[in-house]
């Protein structure tokens, strides 16, 4: 598990005890400030997808390791995204689904967790990294309704395969309705 820890300027690895009760703090992985990482092995590497200007939530950053363990080194490429509140923040894990990964970014602009969009991850190296945005209608989007669980927006997916023999995938989400952000 990896935990929100911008207040210390760390991305910290957790490790499971007694699922999913205890957690052991295990390692620092990255010392950088962040929000919302994401973490994926893909193609025989570690990746960790982060925001790292918690101030504007607008700066996406990759880092990738080749053991879990580290050492982590920056993308190439990073900030992937900068300026851009609307698609930079992580919300949810990186999803694999039929050979192909997907990126999911909560739009922060102009204020936070309003909508959810997907990318496609169409390359992955040290040095390269290409998305493209799957559809501009976002995913998920707040019901606009204030008394609902998410009037205000919606700002996190995470998508799995289902086994009920009717469904491809069920997801957990994640919505908002307060005006001050507090879920």
């Amino acid at each position: 598990m990896i935990p929100t820890a911008y207040r210390q300027n760390e991305v910290r690895l957790y490790k499971a005890v007694n699922f999913p009760f205890e957690w052991r703090f295990e390692k620092v992985l990255i010392n950088v400030n962040n929000m919302d990482a994401s973490i994926v092995n893909y193609a025989g590497k570690w990746w960790i997808f982060a925001e790292t200007n918690p101030a504007g939530h607008d700066q996406l950053s990759i880092f990738w390791a080749e053991d879990l363990l580290g050492p982590w080194l920056p993308h190439a490429g990073n900030p992937i995204k900068a300026n851009d509140a609307h698609y930079s923040r992580p919300c949810g894990r990186i999803k694999s689904m039929d050979g192909q990964l997907f990126r999911f970014a909560q739009d922060d602009s102009p204020e936070y967790g309003l909508k959810v969009f997907c990318f496609r991850i169409d390359e992955l190296t040290p040095q390269n990294y290409f998305e493209a945005l799957v559809n501009t209608v976002p995913i998920l989007q707040g019901s606009g309704n204030i008394v609902d669980w998410n009037g205000k927006g919606m700002h996190h997916i995470d998508i799995h395969e289902a086994h009920d023999g009717v469904s491809k995938y069920i997801a957990a989400v994640d919505g908002w309705t307060s005006s001050d952000g507090v879920e």
